[in-house]
Parts: C-alpha cells; structure tokens; sequence
C-alpha cells in the first residue's frame, strides 16, 4: 500500500510557511525570526506550523533539502567525468538553475547559517563525483581520489559562495571560464 499524499491544504501550510520565513530572512537573522511572525504572516495557526515543523531551524533544514534535491536532479544528468572533462556546461547549467531562484539561494547563502548550506552542498558534489565508475575504475588509488573529488567539490562551492557574496560580481561566465582553466592546466592557469 502506498503512503497517502498529503492534502491540498498541507501542502499550501507548508508553502506559506517557508514562504513567510524567506520573507523574514530577508530582512533578520534566523535568531531573530519567530514563529509566531511567520505563522502571523501566512494567515495560520502555531499549531498549524508544530505539524510541519519543529521549529524555525527546521523551517530551514527543509528549504535547504529541497534545494539541494533541484541541485542533484541537475547533477545526475551530468556524470563526474564529464565534469572533469569539460565543466562548462555543467557550471552554465548550474548557474542558470541557480539564477531561477536567485532570490532563495542568496539568503540560503548570505544567512547566519550559510556554512551549514555550504556543507551540505560539498557534500553533495563530493557525493556525486565518488558514484562516477568511469572515473573511480580509471584511478590508480581510491583514497586519492577522494582527496581529489573533495577538493573539487571544495572549490566548486566555494566558488558560488564567493560568486554570491562578494560585492564585485564578476560575470558568471568569466569565473566559468577560469574554473575551466584550472581544471585543464591546474595551479599553473594562474601564472604568466
């Protein structure tokens, strides 16, 4: 027997409520946000809000999730070595996924809790590289590429991160374009 899908109106409690956070994170630290201004803005009930959540860190643990799931969709239709080979596509893809919900993804990454994000979306790319056969069964060492895929994965995050909160925005493409340079010719792109 198949679980039940949820109501209707669950679901759209649901919505209101990470709806009315992300409009609060907007404007204040996490800390600062209580439930009683989000259940307050989305026309609901505090009970309404306890048979979703637990409390506000929930509110975005689940934000988070559900951001990270958009991420990996898009990751599975990339496999690792084709990452490795030619990361262009993947990062412009990215970035335009990314950019459909510039809004969520800007709090997600300027919040007081941006390195818990952070984290979970190096441990993602880190995941999805380890899964890539044609890559592990060409390596010499296991444990190498790990190292390897982590630091990949490191920088690749970071490299958003650093894109979203820096003040000088370099166009998306440029910083493509130079990851694909440090991909092919390693710490020697940088040097004249």
């Amino acid at each position: 027997m198949s679980p039940k899908a949820p109501y209707r109106n669950s679901l759209r409690s649901k919505k209101m409520i990470k709806l009315s956070f992300l409009k609060l994170l907007a404007t204040k630290d996490i800390s600062k946000i209580k439930i009683l201004e989000i259940t307050e803005m989305a026309d609901l009930s505090k009970g309404s809000f306890y048979t979703h959540y637990q409390d506000i860190f929930a509110v975005l643990e689940d934000i988070e999730n559900e951001n990270i799931d958009i991420l990996n969709t898009l990751m599975e239709l990339h496999p690792c070595h084709t990452i490795i080979e030619n990361p262009s596509n993947f990062l412009l893809e990215l970035y335009n996924q990314i950019n459909c919900n510039i809004e969520i993804y800007s709090l997600l990454f300027k919040s007081d809790h941006a390195g818990h994000f952070l984290d979970k979306l190096q441990n993602e790319f880190t995941n999805h590289m380890m899964k890539d056969d044609v890559v592990i069964n060409k390596t010499k060492d296991a444990q190498c590429a790990k190292i390897y895929f982590s630091f990949i994965a490191v920088g690749t995050a970071h490299m958003i991160y650093d894109w979203f909160t820096s003040e000088n925005q370099q166009p998306f493409e440029e910083i493509v374009s130079l990851y694909n340079q440090f991909m092919t010719n390693g710490i020697s792109a940088i040097f004249k």
